[in-house]
């Protein structure tokens, strides 16, 4: 559904800012335009920029990302208020833009946060992951990967169902989902083994 060239795949693997600035930037001018082009410049300023210090590097979709999981949490209290914080965090994340491009904005947005929930997933290790006790011990590597895990689905399936909003969340959960799949062999599967036990409560 979401296919791409292999130019494009590479540049939605990429992680350092300052290297994907540099590869759209060729991009634009070797491979064809299709639609989204105007869109995916507007996503990568909407990321990468601070508008105060524009010199600054930045990742608000990323800060986007660590964020949800707690409006998951919040949700629970004080489901109205979290609707519209979700509702703030599609906007910062420019959700509601894609339509205007139509399949090929879709395409772009699902691409772009898969690759903001990648960069998550890249720091969801090591020994500051997840430390427990106030800090003082770290996780086990068997409590990282679960923890892992119940951050990708509360910052997707499950903040979505939680304040209602599984309709604008679609591809933005099918793009979260799609890449936590390729953390490790048994992603996918403990994926679907999560949500089918929160489904349920």
């Amino acid at each position: 559904m979401y296919e791409q060239s292999a130019k494009w795949n590479m540049f939605y693997r990429e992680l350092e800012p300052a290297k994907r600035r540099e590869m759209f930037d060729e991009l634009q001018m070797t491979e064809p335009d299709d639609g989204a082009n105007e869109y995916r410049k507007r996503l990568l300023e909407a990321r990468y920029t601070d508008p105060k210090e524009p010199e600054r590097e930045v990742d608000h979709f990323l800060w986007q990302c660590l964020n949800l999981p707690y409006l998951y949490k919040s949700a629970k209290l004080m489901s109205f208020g979290s609707k519209k914080e979700v509702k703030k965090v599609l906007d910062a994340l420019c959700a509601g833009e894609a339509k205007e491009y139509g399949e090929s904005g879709e395409k772009a947005f699902y691409w772009e946060m898969r690759n903001a929930a990648g960069r998550y997933f890249s720091t969801c290790g090591g020994r500051n992951y997840r430390r427990k006790f106030f800090g003082l011990l770290s996780a086990s590597e068997e409590e990282q990967v679960l923890q892992t895990c119940k951050d990708a689905w509360e910052m997707s399936c499950g903040i979505a169902r939680r304040v209602g909003l599984e309709d604008e969340m679609k591809v933005f959960c099918q793009a979260v989902r799609d890449e936590y799949t390729t953390v490790d062999d048994g992603a996918a599967a403990r994926f679907e083994e999560y949500d089918k036990e929160h489904t349920k409560k």
